[in-house]
C-alpha cells in the first residue's frame, strides 16, 4: 500500500496545492508520520457501529470486534490535524469537506 501510495503522490503535477490518501489504521499502524496533516472523518461510537451494520453487513458483535482493535475515535480526533464530522446531514458534512478543501487549497 504505501507503495501504492508514494507513486500517487510522485504521479501528481509539480503545482498540485495538496493530494489526500485514505489509510486505514493509521494511527495503529504508526504511519501518521508519513503526511504532512491528518485529517479524521469522525462520528459517535454507536453510528460507527450502526454504519458497519448496514454498509459491511456485519453482525453487532463483528462491528464491536473491529472497533476494539481500533484507536478510539476520541483519541484520533485529538491527534489529527483537521477533522470532519459525519453525525449530521450530508449537507454539514459536504460544507466541512468544502470548508477543508479551501483552507488546505489555500497552504
Amino acid at each position: 500500500m504505501q507503495r501504492a501510495i508514494d507513486q500517487f503522490f510522485a504521479s501528481l503535477p509539480k503545482r498540485t496545492p495538496f493530494a489526500v490518501a485514505d489509510v486505514p489504521l493509521l494511527f495503529e499502524t504508526k504511519r501518521e508520520g508519513q503526511f504532512t496533516s491528518v485529517i479524521v472523518v469522525a462520528c459517535p461510537r454507536e453510528m460507527q457501529i450502526e454504519r458497519m451494520l448496514t454498509r459491511n453487513k456485519l453482525s453487532k458483535e463483528d462491528a464491536e470486534r473491529r472497533l476494539a482493535a481500533q484507536l478510539p475515535i476520541d483519541q484520533k480526533v485529538k491527534k489529527a490535524n483537521y477533522v470532519i464530522k459525519t453525525d449530521g446531514s450530508f449537507e454539514e458534512t459536504d460544507a466541512q469537506v468544502a470548508a477543508l478543501v479551501k483552507t488546505l487549497a489555500a497552504r
